[in-house]
């Protein structure tokens, strides 16, 4: 029970709102209070007031309507229940002094007090409402009384009521008086601690925070005495002028802040500015200035942020990107002359090497046209070895003309329907019947240009076709989707590749097998190597001795 009541007696606590934990305080002791003096009066009705159901009747009300707004109260409804009560509290003591024995110095004294509870729990202008309801009730019902039109005494208060009334009257004022002194101490204690608090937060603040009106520095914290170099008493001087900080390349930029600031106009908070400190040095430093009614004038307050370090730091950043750019342009121009020069070179190697090899062409078919049949055996080998080498160095010519274009010369990207081209290149390398080639059905669409993808299948698939060691071969294409790429796989069962040579293939002028053995320049797996990798793929192999190899490469799938 002790528990109870004691719950009842403490104000509830709003943590996310302290004006509301102060109005519910100053409520719940206004409540408690009026319900002692209620029940007080309930107890003297009996032994005081001839008239005892009207007195009941109003007793009995007035403690209700206090239980319904300390219950709303606690149900966090603060506002609504300070109105209830002091409403309540107003209308019933009015018409209970009318129809008792009119108004009174009493009434003036509950109305004092109803006045300043307003003002404590509403704020200003609920204060202000409720004095000039009062004021107005007041005036009216005595001009009715002093002009002959006086409200009905349903019970008239007996004359040894009187000390009740002002009994009550001087609690209720007390309580009001009480409280608003309280609060008001509260309210300074308060202001001071918030003082206190954020004067230790500006001061330990890592940037310089002021606060200027009239030219001169009315706040400073500790950082701005460190940035400066000035101390307090140099600052705090009647004769020093804050626009002795501003550098003078910005002090045109301040003074026009000001005007506009005078004259109300909009203002960029964050600027930058160039200051000067106490041993004459300049700095550059970030600020943030608002602008505000002070006094009898506009003050003006923010902090400061010294970004020297970060201007040289950011003026050393601007420096090497434009040091770098201009390596950019000198390499970028150094990379085109050498990519003329490959140019240049891809010429003179079509031109000034094929056309002696296409005279010795020709002069090895004349003889073999002419002589073949005049030459003994040896004779006629090396003839055809002739015409042989011939045609390698032919190719490897213009498999180092290939992969020199590869990246230089840009070409054209369109949809590659990989069904259509893989068929066609088939059809070109025109495999012996004792090939069969298995193509996965649905093969996907991809982008790039289409003579370097079907260099691609045609040296994979043509270098599977070639090294052939099985009286019945399988080459089976396939693909499948990984994420954002396709992985390709050209498989066969020919004779497959030592494992030491994974590697060595994809380099230019390397096989497997000696050129003598099988007609290769050593060029195609390179150039496969180099476009996959031009579009942003890879390329490995996986083989075992007699069972056949699988050549991977990826694609993106866009």
């Amino acid at each position: 029970m002790i528990a109870y009541f004691k719950r009842i007696l403490t104000p509830p606590v709003f943590s996310c709102d302290d004006d509301k934990t102060r109005s519910a305080r100053v409520l719940n002791t206004l409540l408690i209070s009026a319900m002692i003096v209620s029940m007080f009066i309930f107890v003297a009705i009996p032994i005081v007031y001839a008239e005892k159901f009207y007195n009941y009747l109003f007793s009995i009300t007035i403690f209700l309507i206090l239980i319904i707004s300390l219950w709303l109260m606690r149900r966090g409804q603060v506002r609504l229940a300070s109105t209830l009560f002091i409403s309540s509290t107003w209308i019933f003591l009015t018409v209970l002094n009318s129809l008792a024995g009119g108004m009174t110095s009493i009434t003036a004294v509950f109305h004092i007090a109803i006045m300043v509870i307003a003002g404590l729990l509403l704020g200003i202008r609920a204060a202000i409402f409720y004095a000039t309801a009062c004021s107005l009730t007041g005036l009216v019902l005595i001009t009715l009384e002093t002009n002959g039109y006086p409200m009905p005494r349903i019970f008239p208060v007996p004359a040894r009521a009187g000390w009740l009334d002002i009994t009550f009257s001087f609690i209720l004022t007390i309580t009001a008086l009480s409280i608003a002194m309280r609060s008001i101490t509260n309210a300074l204690a308060d202001a001071r601690q918030s003082e206190a608090k954020y004067r230790t937060l500006i001061e330990n603040s890592n940037d310089a925070i002021f606060l200027i009106y009239n030219r001169k520095f009315e706040i400073i914290n500790r950082k701005f005495v460190d940035i400066f170099g000035y101390t307090l008493e140099e600052i705090n001087n009647p004769n020093f002028d804050f626009i002795k900080l501003i550098a003078p390349k910005s002090q045109s930029f301040v003074e026009n802040l000001r005007t506009r600031a005078y004259c109300n106009e909009a203002i960029d908070p964050k600027y930058e500015l160039t200051m000067i400190t106490k041993d004459n040095r300049e700095i550059e430093i970030e600020t943030s200035v608002t602008y505000f009614d002070y006094k009898d004038g506009i003050a003006s307050q923010g902090i400061i942020r010294d970004i020297t370090d970060r201007k040289r730091v950011e003026a050393e950043i601007r420096n090497l990107n434009d040091e770098l750019e201009q390596r950019v342009i000198e390499r970028t121009a150094q990379l085109e002359a050498v990519n003329n020069e490959l140019k240049d070179f891809a010429s003179i190697v079509s031109h000034d090497l094929k056309a002696p090899l296409r005279a010795v062409n020709q002069l090895a078919t004349w003889i073999y046209a002419e002589y073949f049949n005049n030459l003994d055996d040896t004779g006629k080998e090396y003839l055809n070895l002739m015409k042989l080498r011939v045609k390698r160095m032919d190719l490897l010519i213009e498999g180092i003309l290939q992969y020199s274009r590869i990246g230089r010369e840009e070409e054209q990207q369109v949809k590659i329907f990989l069904a259509a081209l893989i068929d066609e290149v088939i059809e070109t390398l025109a495999p012996p019947e004792s090939i069969k080639i298995d193509i996965q059905p649905e093969l996907p669409v991809v982008i790039g240009s289409r003579i370097r993808i079907m260099q691609v299948f045609q040296n994979l698939i043509g270098n599977a076709i070639k090294y052939m060691d099985k009286p019945q071969g399988l080459i089976t294409i396939t693909c499948e989707r990984d994420n954002d790429k396709w992985i390709f796989k050209i498989i066969d069962n020919g004779p497959g590749i030592k494992h030491n040579h994974f590697d060595r293939i994809f380099q230019i002028f390397q096989t497997g097998e000696k050129h003598d053995d099988v007609e290769s320049t050593g060029i195609g797996l390179t150039l496969v190597k180099k476009i996959v990798e031009y579009y942003g793929g890879n390329i490995w192999v996986e083989s075992e001795i007699g069972t056949g190899s699988t050549f991977f490469f990826t694609l993106p799938k866009e």
